[in-house]
């Protein structure tokens, strides 16, 4: 379900309204005896309440007399895993599910009586009792559930890690207390009152071939409701304590009001020495894991006093240390060390001063702030953030090596604004290597915004504006002295547009647009395609062109299958699956062409070609070929020319070639802007097509958000140079 609370089993069209019809009155009888459902698998994502269940491996079976109006459903059901998250957290997480349950059903007066019942999450068994009753757009409750075993061992048992096939041989001690119960009317606007306890009392765990214990587990847990207003539900966690080996940690919770104004008062403080954990918990074959975390936070007050920003109404302070931390397991493509890494809490935000970190080969160094964190949590208000991001060496090369070696498209977040500025010495991607990267990055209402990113590459420099929001994507690129081999090498685009770029030797710099659906690889759909450009090409060589290469064939003249190409300005267009070269003049030599035409994404060719020949570049079987066009024999003279007129056709590695006329110009220039008919000329103006519109529309949108971000970043620079003058007023206070 979306934010716009879009269902995706929402699929039957509206039915229109019909007049009924009289028929005879019938009956029908459901004999259903039994019903079962076999390795099913559910997945379930509520957006609007940031809700997911992942259920897979469902088996279940159910009997009972259901032509009865009052029978006792007996059912079954073993799930391989239960996932269920809410805010971002996974409550359960891969557990194994089973439930024996019994059912009186009074159909009748729909009202379920639970019997013999027992659910069992892994190791924790709970059982149930009381009643469910439908009463029109209500549900009465009537429930209460409790934890017959009070063994500490059966709660841990939820917890992945240390829920293995070792688990039997856990050695645990510890008194565990779970119950709960719910009784009233629940519908839209009101639940039922509620009550959930859970204590434990000096839990201790630990491996037998493992050298430290988990000690104290000391836990108070309430939720409660007094029935009606879900406003009036109280989250307490009176206590939370835990002896990681020789290290406490302590945590306490309170939360209410959490509908209308979430009021928070909370803390934790620890030392996580991580290390340490290895001699705790059986970590997964090759896993690596050390580093020390020190915590001290807390927070106190309404919700409200931060989206008010009232921020001497709400505490909150403490910070978070990190310090050699180490982690790799056989899931991720490179080791993680983190330094350092250190955040402060404030009312108004959350400060990164520090933090420096290694990914394999890779270096990376940042610092930044978040705004509006709880309400973000809590409410899922928007998160808004800055970062600046620094490297000298990125390698994007190890979190591309899965099954697709490809980077993945995501679907990006609405409810974050964030603003990155990075500065990378060097990025490896593919065979690509990136030099002096800079720029600012902006995600907002699900966009990701290019702003100003410089960057080196292929022999030459890129500057690129674009924005990227799931499929659509469009850039505005200016690049100069790229090299046309190394292009063409680099880019699918290229390669299925401009197989031309294959052929040449040397560099061009361009200004070109391009908008297109991205696919699930981050790849250009190529029917959607669209972009408008010139290229400026100071000096190239087109050789082993076989266009170029079957044009001399056929007009016996060898000195066309290499060209010199000196000072050129192609013009081009992309739509429809086609790269549509506008008419395009230039000399080689003492030749003349006027080029223009098109070819697709099929390999397809199909252009036109103007070629002024002076007599003197001619031989007998070009002569052959020219007498042969006007049907007449000709002898040229030494300041003759010939115009030839043909078409490019068939594809890029088989091209078919015919010239159609042929015309003898008596002292005539070289010059090629005597070949530009004026019906060249026209093509050349009708660029300004529904590619160009838009294109320019895009290129608005992007100028709006280029200007939106150079002033988010004024204002925040602003911002720290208030507090920068605050502090140092602070410095020379009497």
């Amino acid at each position: 379900m979306l934010q716009d609370s879009t269902a995706n089993w929402d699929i039957m069209q509206a039915a229109a309204q019909e007049q009924p019809e009289t028929t005879a009155a019938g009956g029908y009888q459901l004999a259903l005896r039994s019903y079962a459902i076999e390795n099913g698998y559910l997945s379930y994502i509520d957006e609007t309440s940031g809700t997911t269940a992942l259920i897979a491996g469902l088996n279940h079976r159910g009997s009972g007399d259901f032509t009865s109006e009052r029978f006792r459903l007996r059912t079954n059901t073993d799930i391989a895993a239960v996932t269920f998250g809410a805010g971002g957290v996974n409550y359960l997480n891969n557990v194994h599910t089973r439930l024996k349950a019994d059912f009186d059903i009074d159909a009748a007066n729909q009202k379920y009586t639970l019997t013999e019942n027992e659910l069992r999450l892994n190791e924790l068994v709970l059982k149930f009792d009381g009643t469910i009753a439908m009463a029109g757009k209500d549900t009465d409750l009537d429930l209460t559930f409790s934890a017959p075993q009070t063994d500490f061992k059966n709660i841990i048992s939820l917890i992945p890690v240390i829920y293995s096939k070792d688990f039997a041989s856990l050695k645990s001690s510890g008194q565990l207390a779970l119950a709960g119960k719910a009784k009233g009317l629940y519908n839209e606007k009101q639940v039922p009152a509620f009550e959930i306890k859970l204590q434990i009392n000096d839990g201790m765990f630990q491996y037998p071939q493992l050298p430290t214990a988990v000690n104290n587990v000391n836990v108070d847990l309430l939720v409660n409701n007094p029935g009606g207003d879900p406003d009036r539900t109280i989250i307490d966690l009176k206590k939370f304590h835990v002896d990681l080996g020789r290290d406490p940690f302590d945590a306490t919770a309170l939360v209410q009001t959490p509908v209308s104004d979430p009021h928070v008062k909370a803390n934790a403080r620890g030392r996580i020495n991580l290390d340490e954990i290895r001699n705790l918990v059986q970590l997964a074959p090759g896993t690596e894991l050390g580093g020390l975390v020190n915590l001290d936070l807390n927070v106190n007050g309404n919700l409200s006093s931060i989206e008010k920003n009232q921020f001497d109404k709400f505490q909150a302070a403490g910070n978070v240390a990190v310090t050699n931390l180490v982690y790799n397991t056989a899931d991720l493509p490179v080791k993680v060390q983190i330094r350092q890494a250190r955040l402060a809490l404030s009312p108004a935000k959350v400060t990164l001063s520090e933090f420096d970190c290694r990914l394999g080969n890779s270096d990376l160094r940042a610092h930044g702030t978040l705004d509006n964190v709880l309400p973000f949590v809590m409410k899922g208000q928007t998160l808004k953030g800055a970062l600046s991001l620094q490297s000298d060496y990125f390698d994007l090369n190890p979190w591309m090596a899965g099954e697709s070696s490809e980077l993945q498209a995501v679907p990006l977040p609405g409810n974050i604004e964030f603003t990155m500025n990075s500065a990378f010495r060097e990025i490896s991607y593919g065979k690509l290597k990136i030099q002096n990267v800079s720029g600012v990055l902006v995600l907002k209402d699900r966009t990701l915004n290019l702003v100003d990113l410089n960057m080196n590459m292929l022999g030459g420099s890129v500057l690129a504006n674009g924005s990227y929001a799931l499929p659509r994507s469009f850039f505005a690129m200016k690049v100069a002295g790229l090299g046309f081999p190394q292009t063409f090498e680099s880019f699918v685009t290229v390669q299925k547009f401009a197989p031309i770029a294959q052929s040449l030797q040397g560099t061009f710099s361009a200004d070109f647009e391009l908008m297109s659906d991205l696919d699930s690889t981050l790849t250009p759909v190529m029917k959607t395609l669209t972009s408008l450009g010139s290229l400026r090409i100071a000096n190239a060589a087109l050789q082993d062109f076989k266009p170029l290469t079957k044009m001399a064939e056929v007009l016996k003249l060898d000195r066309l299958k290499q060209l010199a190409l000196v000072d050129l300005k192609p013009s081009y267009k992309i739509r429809d699956g086609r790269f549509f070269l506008e008419p395009l003049g230039f000399n080689v030599g003492n030749m003349a062409f006027v080029v223009s035409g098109s070819n697709g994404i099929d390999q397809s060719v199909d252009y036109s070609v103007k070629l002024r020949v002076p007599a003197e570049e001619m031989n007998a079987q070009t002569n052959a070929v020219v007498s042969n066009l006007l049907n007449r024999k000709v002898d040229l003279l030494q300041n003759d020319y010939v115009d030839l007129v043909g078409n490019i056709g068939g594809s890029v590695t088989d091209p078919q070639v015919k010239f159609s006329a042929a015309d003898v110009i008596k002292g005539a220039t070289a010059q090629v802007t005597s070949l530009l008919s004026q019906k060249a000329e026209e093509k050349k103006a009708a660029a300004a097509d529904t590619v160009s519109a838009a294109l320019a529309k895009q290129k608005l949108e992007l100028e709006k958000r280029k200007q939106a971000a150079a002033d988010s970043a004024k204002k925040e620079a602003e911002r720290l140079k208030e507090e920068a003058k605050k502090k140092l007023k602070g410095l020379f206070k009497p």
